[in-house]
């Protein structure tokens, strides 16, 4: 059985917040693994994210960039996943750029194995979207390497 995704409903404000939030964790989370890597910026309301997510497909929420710095480029609807769907994607968003810089390969699958090489992370496809997602316990793991984590 596939499980609809609910959307949240937030101002646009507070999912910018949970959004800068998961990618400074998650930037936090990886230097701990990986050394010397990044760290990642974010690009909110990218206009070609935008597009794929509204256009293309609405499961596209984000991609990544490495030309001299990296950054994950994302629709601002990704703000309003719930934390499970947010961090998988974002998780999934890390993992290309390890494999990228690591490996220099920028396939999916690869996005997904450096997530689980380098970060010990599972990306698992759930939803109506088969949209990445991680475990709760795994969302708690990153977001504990930040002191205080904005509540949905």
């Amino acid at each position: 059985m596939t499980t609809r995704l609910q959307m949240m409903s937030l101002p646009e404000a507070k999912a910018r917040d949970r959004a800068v939030h998961s990618v400074d964790a998650l930037n936090k989370y990886t230097s701990k693994r990986v050394p010397g890597f990044g760290p990642a910026s974010l690009v909110w309301g990218d206009h070609e994210a935008e597009r794929a997510h509204t256009e293309d497909a609405f499961r596209h929420f984000a991609y990544t960039v490495e030309n001299g710095t990296i950054s994950v480029h994302v629709a601002r609807d990704i703000g309003q996943l719930p934390d499970r769907f947010l961090y998988g994607v974002m998780t999934h968003e890390f993992g290309h750029l390890l494999a990228g810089h690591l490996w220099g390969e920028w396939t999916e699958a690869a996005a997904d194995e450096a997530a689980y090489q380098f970060l010990d992370l599972m990306i698992r496809y759930e939803s109506d979207l088969d949209l990445q997602c991680l475990t709760c316990q795994e969302v708690h793991e990153i977001k504990s390497v930040l002191p205080e984590v904005p509540r949905a």
